[in-house]
């Protein structure tokens, strides 16, 4: 689980997150890893 929120992080530091597609989807990753699916 600590991996996936992990790279849900790396994500957020690594995308462009004034872009609204990659920030829905960075946020579904983290809905996903903390409802541990």
């Amino acid at each position: 689980m600590n991996s996936g929120i992990d790279s849900v992080i790396y994500d957020l530091r690594n995308e462009d997150i004034t872009d609204p597609h990659v920030v829905d989807s960075i946020t579904q990753n983290l809905v996903a890893v903390l409802n541990g699916k």
